[in-house]
């Protein structure tokens, strides 16, 4: 299976697994791209006041993402500053409080489910929420990425350096510091 799989064209393998992701793409990235999926996001959502910080140097490590995630969020963080210009600029000032809260819902769900989810499986489901299935994109994919590395940097969603982990034991949880 996996030598006929590497015989499948371009055009097959981007059927199976969507556009991938192009520096053209991220060097393109647009408020429009942005909008797409941050009204995607706030579809529902209430905007609520929480407190925006900076990133510590351990939230990779204390929200155990692989270095493969780090590498997608540091892709982002490349045009972290557009998505600030964005809400910025944008006229309803609690819109920001808004996607960060719908956000952190999604997060607070996935992280809770049971049975656990790994890390890097909470991160890729967050982003194909965050994306939705309204365009596919590699600028869709680029703007996506944008806005996880924002809320990441600036926002109280994921957890921070002092991180508990949640481990399942005989039907029961445990919670232990990081």
């Amino acid at each position: 299976m996996l030598t006929k799989f590497r015989q499948l064209n371009p055009q097959d393998l981007e059927s199976w697994f969507g556009p991938s992701l192009t520096m053209e793409a991220n060097v393109n990235l647009s408020y429009s791209d942005l909008k797409l999926v941050l009204d995607h996001i706030s579809i529902g959502a209430e905007p609520k006041t929480s407190e925006v910080k900076d990133v510590s140097r351990g939230k990779i490590e204390a929200n155990l993402l692989s270095p493969v995630v780090a590498d997608f969020l540091k892709i982002g963080m490349r045009k972290s500053s557009l998505v600030r210009e964005f809400f910025e600029a944008w006229r309803d000032p609690t819109y920001g409080e808004q996607i960060a809260s719908a956000f952190k819902a999604e997060y607070l769900t996935l992280r809770e489910s049971t049975p656990p989810l790994l890390p890097d499986l909470i991160f890729g489901q967050l982003e194909a929420w965050a994306g939705g299935t309204a365009n596919t994109s590699p600028q869709h994919k680029a703007a996506v990425l944008a806005v996880m590395a924002y809320l990441f940097e600036e926002c109280e969603i994921f957890e921070d350096a002092q991180a508990t982990l949640r481990v399942p034991k005989q039907g029961h949880q445990y919670d232990l510091a990081i």
